[in-house]
């Protein structure tokens, strides 16, 4: 019996068709046999009969009814594919977008080293160059202080700057007192 269920609950809606046309052309049949039948064995033949075609339409409507679970599964695992597609391709965008943005903070870089390779070329070469001014202007500065104490030793007069320098108050000196 469980075999015959198992095998009924995969018909299909032609299959089951089928069988009510089968069952219902063997009504006349066994009325014909009820003729020639005891009556224990007609109803045996006829119970038997109409558990077949209860079996029959139950599986039908299980496996309808499962073909409906089936369907609604399918159909919201279905939902989830696309909806998990829809998640990559957002992912897979971002993922392109932050690789560009990758590749322009590289140039950044490397724009930048550039840049501070330049710098530091300009730097130093800023630097060598106030230092030799540096240089320069201590050796002048020391020529001057020598002459000036050689002046001072010398000729016993101030240097000329310290003379403008005096000089210049005099005069101011002399204009507020006019």
């Amino acid at each position: 019996m469980e075999q015959k269920n198992a095998s009924t609950s995969s018909l299909t809606l032609i299959d089951l068709q089928a069988y009510v046309a089968q069952f219902s052309a063997s009504l006349p049949s066994l009325a014909y046999l009820e003729i020639q039948m005891s009556q224990e064995q007609y109803q045996n033949s006829l119970n038997t009969r109409l558990i077949e075609f209860i079996q029959a339409t139950t599986g039908f409507a299980k496996s309808k009814g499962l073909q409906r679970e089936v369907d609604l599964y399918l159909n919201d695992k279905d939902q989830q594919i696309e909806d998990l597609k829809n998640q990559l391709e957002k992912q897979q965008e971002c993922c392109r977008e932050i690789k560009s943005m990758l590749y322009k903070t590289q140039e950044m870089l490397e724009i930048t080293k550039d840049k501070n390779k330049e710098l530091r070329r300009l730097l130093t070469l800023a630097e060598a160059k106030t230092n030799r001014a540096t240089d320069e202007l201590e050796k002048v500065l020391k020529g001057k202080l020598y002459t000036s104490d050689q002046y001072d030793i010398v000729y016993g007069s101030p240097p000329v700057s310290a003379y403008s320098i005096s000089s210049d108050e005099q005069q101011q000196s002399q204009e507020q007192n006019e």
